[in-house]
Parts: structure tokens; C-alpha cells; sequence
């Protein structure tokens, strides 16, 4: 049950930060460019805060 909830809770995150990076590639005005290196640099700093979060878990 637990394993469930929790595995719901990190889909609802994924699928809220997926939902917000579209939204933000379809409706921003800004260059093809400018957009695909912001992107590449969020999605850097979150695996970043994944990846290296945890050691502090422990």
C-alpha cells in the first residue's frame, strides 16, 4: 500500500514538471535556441537535485 502511494506521488511530480516544460516550450516567445538551452539546463539542475539530494538522505 505504502510502496503504491508513494510510487503515485513521484508520477504526479514527473508529470506536473513535464506538463509545466511544455507549457513553457509551446506559449514562451522566445528563440528555438534560447528555449532548448533552458530546457537542457532545468532538466540538468533536476537530475542534479535528484541524484545528489539522496546522499544527504543517508
Amino acid at each position: 500500500m505504502t510502496l503504491t502511494w508513494v510510487f503515485v506521488k513521484i508520477a504526479c511530480i514527473v508529470l506536473s514538471i513535464a506538463a509545466g516544460l511544455i507549457f513553457f516550450n509551446v506559449s514562451s516567445p522566445l528563440s528555438k535556441s534560447f528555449k532548448k538551452q533552458q530546457l537542457e539546463e532545468s532538466v540538468s539542475l533536476i537530475i542534479n537535485l535528484v541524484s545528489y539530494g539522496q546522499e544527504k538522505c543517508y
